[in-house]
């Protein structure tokens, strides 16, 4: 799955924000696994930076996962300015948050 590519339709939309593609195969794969466990579906989006995902951001994410080192716009900064389009959609931030296998 390349940068800004959908993957599955799903009840929830979940934005993967991660410059690495191993790192963010590897999240996409725990959600995946997660959402098989207990029945969910989620529509995946995968932005390369904080920067793309900024420009294309619409108010449809339950869920942003935002790598903290990246180019052009790190994740705290995209956080930041995320807050202030959209109060209400939880991110999480984490510079080893796919470092677990």
């Amino acid at each position: 799955m390349g940068c800004a590519e959908k993957e599955g339709r799903g009840v929830k939309n979940i934005a993967i924000v991660e410059d690495e593609h191993a790192a963010a195969e590897r999240l996409t794969a725990y959600i995946q696994r997660y959402a098989g466990e207990f029945g969910q579906q989620f529509n995946i989006t995968r932005f390369c930076d904080g920067e793309a995902f900024l420009q294309n951001y619409k108010t449809i994410y339950a869920v942003v996962f935002l790598d903290i080192q990246m180019p052009r716009k790190n994740g705290m900064d995209a956080a930041e300015e995320l807050r202030r389009y959209d109060k209400m959609s939880p991110s999480f931030s984490s510079p080893t948050w796919c470092s677990t296998p």
